[in-house]
């Protein structure tokens, strides 16, 4: 796979930092995104780890698919892949110790999480 190098300044960093941190994403995610006028997912993680929190309870523990339920059907293998490894980012970037992943279930094909504590 190809990789680009590009040079920033320290603000123009820290904006794209805060957008994808907005955005639930990665700085990655976020040019891909933006270069190519697409999302990789209809969903994002800030909106998953919203529904953790109205779906489930601490000590429960659920997939991405479990979340979605019916929403996540409608979704592309590969696409649902690349969101599984952004929310895995997400939350063990932002709410580790709240969510954490705990391991692989349905013969290695879906991240397991368990909600350990709530919001602030």
């Amino acid at each position: 796979m190809p990789v680009i190098k590009i040079s920033l300044t320290d603000e123009a960093y820290q904006e794209l930092a805060n957008m994808a941190q907005a955005e639930g994403i990665s700085i990655q995610d976020l040019i891909r995104n933006k270069v190519f006028g697409e999302s990789t997912t209809l969903f994002t993680p800030a909106d998953a780890v919203k529904r953790v929190y109205e779906k489930y309870k601490v000590g429960d523990r659920f997939t991405i698919p479990e979340l979605y339920g019916e929403d996540w059907a409608t979704m592309k293998r590969g696409v649902a892949g690349v969101f599984g490894k952004q929310f895995y980012n997400y939350v063990s970037d932002y709410y580790k110790g709240k969510i954490d992943f705990v391991g692989m279930v349905n013969r290695n094909r879906h991240a397991q999480y368990e909600v350990k504590a709530e919001l602030d």
